[in-house]
């Protein structure tokens, strides 16, 4: 048990985050408090994050950083590069149309189930694609 420096309320070590840097390794607010304080405090920092990160990404240094994640990841993942080229492909052409989304009729974006097979494509709202591809992590 520990006692929360913000609610003042013992609860089970499992309510405190890891915080290596502590004496116990975990943080001295509890979860809960953490999480308050962090909404009360991002509406606040929302607008000073979000310029901060505009300048980076248009920056010399934001600009290559972000082309070295690109080219690592389409590295690491040719055949899932290789579908969506394809299917792009296709879809400018005009072989394959989109769909709503198979579940609830919203606007979709493609989902592979299957990258070997890169025009089979299950049309998925943000959502549900999201969700698919969550099942499949488990």
């Amino acid at each position: 048990m520990k006692t929360c420096s913000c609610c003042n309320q013992e609860k089970p070590r499992s309510d405190f985050q890891v915080r290596k840097a502590s004496k116990d390794g975990l943080t001295s607010s509890c979860k809960l408090c953490l999480k308050d304080r962090d909404a009360k405090r991002y509406p606040k920092e929302r607008e000073r994050r979000s310029e901060l990160n505009k300048r980076y990404v248009n920056s010399e240094r934001g600009k290559i950083s972000h082309k070295i994640s690109v080219e690592k990841w389409q590295s690491l993942n040719a055949n899932r590069r290789a579908a969506h080229v394809l299917l792009g492909s296709a879809l400018k052409k005009g072989t394959v149309v989109k769909h709503p989304c198979f579940i609830c009729g919203e606007k979709a974006e493609a989902h592979h189930p299957d990258y070997d097979r890169p025009l089979d494509v299950v049309w998925l709202c943000p959502l549900h694609h999201k969700q698919a591809h969550a099942l499949v992590k488990g």
